[in-house]
């Protein structure tokens, strides 16, 4: 999964709702547009960038499908934000460490 995905689909507000009414609970693409008062069209949309990202899993349980959180995107997310940590971890260790000796 490219970390590049999921922060694009982070990046829209109704995109990070979604990830939040699904995190608890499995919702299908109705429940969610009525939630967020948006069109069919507009759910579908952004259901698709966030499946494409890793970010939610669509099951089928019967004829409707049901959307959950997956964890494919947050854990691509995680190593990209892990690789830069160390880093900036180090430049804040050099800081207090000037600030100490000076």
């Amino acid at each position: 999964m490219d970390a590049t995905l999921v922060i694009n689909a982070l990046a829209e507000p109704r995109r990070r709702e979604i990830l939040r009414m699904v995190r608890n609970a499995a919702c299908s693409a109705n429940e969610l547009r009525d939630a967020l008062d948006i069109t069919q069209q507009a759910v579908s949309q952004h259901l698709h960038i966030l499946e494409s990202a890793g970010l939610v899993r669509a099951d089928r349980p019967g004829r409707g499908r049901r959307y959950t959180l997956a964890a494919d995107g947050i854990d691509a997310l995680d190593r990209f934000l892990s690789e830069l940590w160390p880093d900036g971890l180090q430049r804040l260790k050099s800081v207090l460490e000037a600030k100490r000796d000076s």
